[in-house]
């Protein structure tokens, strides 16, 4: 099954809800997954928690956003619960299982194409609309987290597991320098803990990031000469995107990227209603 530390702990779980295991897809910080097949639902990704490194309190807010959304641009869940062997218990949800791959996976031998890349935008927009209809921002877009379904090439959001209600009082300490996040695609308010300024233009933000990812290869912030790491912290300065990314935009009619990438939440596309448009009209 690869390398994986919860195999034999998946194999009870399956067994205890009849299921069968197939094979040991990835493994996270705070949980591994397996493909399995449920004979009702079909293929399903089987998750299993780490039971001293997951967050209780996380988790369950992972698991009440999966239930509210009803997208078909965002990963459904298909049930959860808890199984308690050998004296640990252990979380577990099953979640669709999607056989189209990562845009990780997408764009490892060559960028997208423009019409995908704005397709795919478009979608991942939607979701994001969707998503705040229930004050919800995922905080963790980026390629790794966006899977396709084979059939049709649908993109999906998935792994919630930095979700952020924001009706709900803050999981993250204060004192805390730098928010839940993964920093190569992080918004400032992200990387400076700035949780009052958090909000689904945080999403918007990830989002772009992504797409010139996907586009070009390169991160939006990253000027000549400057590595990964100094683009990452000219993002937390609050600083502006690259004259590349300027150029780039300007010339392929994105210029509204440039908005979505402003470093002050403020500055950015304020009207959600709208905002899955951006990727036909170009704002």
């Amino acid at each position: 099954m690869g390398k994986c530390k919860l195999a034999d702990i998946a194999g009870k779980i399956a067994d205890l809800n009849s299921l069968k295991v197939i094979s040991f897809k990835g493994a996270g910080a705070f949980k591994e997954t397996f493909l399995a097949d449920s004979g009702l639902y079909g293929q399903v990704a089987l998750k299993i928690m780490h039971p001293h490194n997951c967050s209780l309190a996380r988790t369950d807010r992972e698991i009440k956003a999966m239930k509210m959304c009803n997208s078909k641009y965002i990963g459904k869940l298909i049930d959860h619960g808890q199984e308690t062997i050998a004296g640990t218990t252990y979380l577990y949800s099953m979640e669709e299982y999607f056989n189209g791959g990562t845009l990780s996976e997408k764009i490892q031998t060559k960028p997208l194409e423009m019409t995908e890349a704005k397709r795919i935008g478009k979608c991942l927009a939607l979701a994001i609309e969707h998503m705040w209809k229930f004050s919800l921002v995922h905080r963790d877009i980026k390629p790794d987290n966006i899977m396709f379904r084979k059939a049709n090439n649908e993109p999906a959001f998935v792994d919630f597991g930095l979700v952020r209600n924001i009706s709900k009082s803050s999981l993250t300490k204060d004192w805390i320098p730098q928010g839940p996040c993964t920093p190569l695609y992080a918004a400032p308010e992200q990387l400076n803990n700035e949780k009052h300024l958090i909000d689904w233009r945080t999403d918007q933000f990830g989002l772009a990031i992504t797409i010139c990812f996907c586009l070009t290869g390169k991160h939006p912030f990253q000027q000549k000469g400057m590595s990964i790491a100094e683009a990452v912290s000219s993002v937390g300065n609050h600083e502006t995107c690259s004259q590349d990314f300027i150029d780039f935009t300007d010339k392929h009619d994105l210029k509204f990227m440039q908005k979505m990438l402003e470093p002050w939440p403020v500055r950015r596309h304020s009207k959600i209603i709208t905002f899955s448009d951006l990727f036909e009209s170009g704002g």
